[in-house]
């Protein structure tokens, strides 16, 4: 559902991402305790704990006016903490996050398949398992809508010079998100999203697993 406003769109959709399994699955506390609560057990924890310490502090990252604070939070803020820019992406050169998610389920796979496959290629792998996780969401925000416009130099398939200066620009100028072609799946629309409080909730659906066969990316469903 979305309506032209200028050179921005308003976005209220669905959506699809398929990331790696992490450990552990859950925040054992989210489920339990309110959102301050949760607050007051961080700054507890933090005194002691290393790991927390570091994760914590790495939400500075994130403007507090763009967090996403409820349920499944881990599932969004990720994309934004751990960057880096020696993994740059499409509409990032590595130095801030990027959520990317698709309209559809057969695009997310798609656009997930090709990474994984490259990755896997990059490391001289011959047979692997990557299990994957299914999550879907909602999505409330205001995006530069690209799709359907001959932006060649931006559709690049493997060349990101060009949609990271206009991933960069979109950035600057404070806004949600870009709505764009994928480039993996005909009539597929993807969403890369620049704030993690424009996502209203989110959670795991599926589990799948990539498997590596003869070269190519064989995806078998499992139970979540």
């Amino acid at each position: 559902m979305h309506k032209e406003d200028g050179n921005y769109t308003p976005f209220k959709e669905k959506f699809y991402r398929i990331i790696p399994t992490r450990k552990p699955r859950i925040n054992l506390y989210e489920d339990i305790v309110s959102e301050n609560e949760l607050e007051i057990l961080y700054s507890i924890e933090i005194r002691t704990n290393s790991r927390i310490r570091e994760e914590y502090n790495e939400t500075k990252r994130i403007k507090d006016a763009d967090k996403y604070t409820g349920k499944n939070a881990h599932l969004i803020n990720s994309a934004f903490l751990y960057y880096s820019n020696a993994k740059p992406t499409r509409f990032s050169n590595g130095s801030y996050g990027v959520f990317y998610c698709a309209e559809e389920l057969e695009c997310a796979i798609e656009e997930t398949k090709y990474h994984r496959l490259k990755f896997l290629q990059s490391t001289n792998e011959k047979t692997a398992t990557l299990q994957m996780s299914v999550l879907v969401g909602n999505l409330e925000g205001r995006f530069c809508d690209i799709r359907n416009k001959p932006l060649v130099k931006i559709y690049y398939p493997d060349d990101y010079t060009y949609s990271q200066e206009f991933g960069l620009q979109i950035k600057k100028e404070n806004k949600d998100g870009v709505a764009y072609d994928s480039v993996r799946y005909k009539s597929g629309t993807c969403y890369a999203i620049l704030k993690p409080n424009i996502i209203k909730k989110i959670r795991e659906i599926q589990c799948l697993n990539y498997i590596l066969d003869n070269g190519k990316i064989v995806v078998e469903k499992i139970s979540p």
